[in-house]
């Protein structure tokens, strides 16, 4: 694995815990600990992790790994989910894109798939989207310059007097129990509206983020209508998928 990589992978590890020993970070990502404490230097000193005796913190809990690193984590795995989530798009279809690293593959595989239209909050997959002839809505709003995303109070508003027909989005991690969790405050309330405003929400997530918790909560997997994962759901998490709106329809 390149250094590139396995320091993306060491962030997504310190995400979800906060704080790792270099013995423990060595042993998950294969490597030994010599080099595992080069990473780290080299992590802290371009001011992305704080060493610690004996390991390594984010600098601060719940910081946010920028989009350039996100997109290396599980490539392949996210380009498995990408090219399933595309074939589910029908023509004449208002089809919602988040800004997330997941949901990005998707554009690789519409260029058969153009009937449709496409509404985004992220300004640069607007711009790919335009490319390919697809009629693209872009979010409104204040852009965060670390993931190309648009958020907050404006972008819910802008949701709020749309109406999608499908929703792909990501988040940070679902838990054993089945609640689906993100990594930011204001990207979780963003997400809850988009779920609110669809009529088929698909969560994209990659086995590696399954039976984690986070801080920030999104819904419960009863909220949503699919799942889309490189690797079949646990048995007991599928069965939680739309319960909710199942059980509103009886």
């Amino acid at each position: 694995m390149h250094s590139y990589d396995r320091q993306a992978e060491i962030l997504q590890l310190l995400a979800q815990s906060g704080y790792a020993s270099v013995h423990k970070l060595a042993q998950t990502l294969h490597v030994s600990e010599p080099t595992m404490r080069r990473d780290l230097r080299d992590m802290e000193a371009s001011g992305r992790i704080r060493r610690t005796h004996g390991g390594a913190a984010l600098l601060e809990r719940g910081t946010h790994i920028p989009l350039s690193l996100r997109s290396e984590i599980d490539s392949e795995k996210k380009r498995l989910i990408a090219q399933k989530a595309a074939v589910m798009i029908p023509d004449g279809a208002t089809v919602f894109f988040d800004a997330s690293s997941t949901v990005r593959h998707i554009i690789h595989f519409l260029r058969e798939r153009q009937k449709f239209t496409a509404v985004c909050n992220s300004p640069a997959m607007c711009g790919e989207l335009t490319k390919l002839h697809i009629p693209t809505y872009c979010v409104g709003g204040r852009i965060n310059e670390l993931d190309d995303a648009v958020r907050g109070p404006h972008a819910e508003a802008f949701l709020r007097n749309m109406h999608f027909d499908l929703a792909f989005f990501s988040c940070m991690a679902l838990s054993e129990t089945g609640v689906l969790y993100g990594r930011l405050e204001e990207g979780t309330s963003f997400l809850r509206v988009l779920i609110g405003q669809s009529t088929r929400s698909v969560f994209l997530c990659t086995s590696s983020r399954i039976n984690i918790c986070g801080i920030h909560k999104v819904c419960d997997l009863g909220d949503i209508d699919m799942v889309l994962s490189d690797q079949p759901l646990p048995e007991h998490l599928q069965k939680m998928v739309g319960m909710k709106k199942r059980t509103a329809g009886t």
